[in-house]
């Protein structure tokens, strides 16, 4: 019997889904997409189920919707630690992962003349801002407590670094870019500026980046996920893991069929049988 795939999303229409809608073609899969924030009627579905949402919303109902299905790759536990960015520097903080120092909005820290501001959860850099001056920072800060505006967590400005996403897939990294830097911009975002990224093998990444991604990876219990690595001065830190990673860049880059790859690391994970 044939079998299915369904992708929680709100967007079918996002590179990364109609590249997994073309290559389950291909592969003779059937693949279905729901929006995770309706109950769906019915059933629950009892294949692989992949989540597609950043939890931008603020509602968690798509995790519990998430939950019904039988097999779950990023398990709901993962999820729920990883959802926003002050989560996972807990998390990280708890692991002893290193990373950069964050602060929530309301602790006010001093003694900083530059930071980044930070939505907890989203991607593509949407929401982050370099609050530049300890007046524009109070100032910036003041308006979100107006708003009564908590979303926020705030993060130390490294100037001088080395950015990598690691796309990690069922115990492979199957991609690496490296985040260039662009002087018109500080936010190092593939989506934002893909003419600013290389691609890397594996063994292309220094050795202080390897080290902590072997640790990350052994200490946290995900599947499919992208990993942003940063090297100061010979020191690693873990700056974020994006549960919900695109694969444009990494495609056009390498010329690899990233979508296909993914689809058949979960083919041989589940033990599929086909017709």
């Amino acid at each position: 019997m044939l079998k299915q795939l369904l992708i929680l999303t709100e967007n079918s229409d996002l590179y990364s889904n109609l590249r997994w809608k073309e290559e389950c073609f291909s592969l003779n899969l059937e693949l279905s997409f729901r929006n995770p924030y309706l109950r769906p009627a019915g059933a629950p579905f009892k294949g692989p189920t992949l989540l597609r949402t950043t939890g931008f919303r603020y509602d968690d109902s798509d995790l519990e919707n998430y939950a019904l299905s039988q097999s779950i790759y990023n398990t709901i536990s993962i999820s729920k630690a990883l959802r926003d960015k002050w989560s996972q520097a807990l998390l990280f903080k708890k692991l002893s992962l290193p990373s950069p120092r964050c602060w929530r909005i309301e602790e006010r820290p001093y003694g900083h003349n530059q930071l980044v501001l930070k939505t907890l959860r989203g991607s593509k850099g949407i929401g982050v801002e370099l609050l530049d001056g300890a007046r524009n920072i109070e100032t910036r800060l003041f308006e979100l407590e107006e708003k009564k505006d908590s979303n926020y967590l705030l993060q130390e400005y490294i100037k001088n670094f080395r950015e990598f996403r690691v796309l990690y897939s069922f115990g492979e990294v199957i991609g690496v870019l490296e985040k260039l830097p662009n002087s018109e911009d500080f936010r190092r975002n593939a989506s934002l500026h893909p003419d600013y990224c290389r691609p890397l093998r594996f063994e292309q990444l220094p050795d202080p980046i390897i080290k902590l991604l072997v640790s990350t990876v052994s200490k946290l219990n995900f599947h499919l996920v992208g990993i942003d690595l940063i090297l100061e001065q010979e020191e690693a830190s873990l700056l974020e893991i994006n549960l919900v990673p695109g694969f444009k860049q990494l495609e056009v880059a390498t010329g690899k069929n990233i979508a296909q790859v993914i689809l058949k690391q979960m083919i041989e994970k589940c033990r599929w049988n086909f017709d």
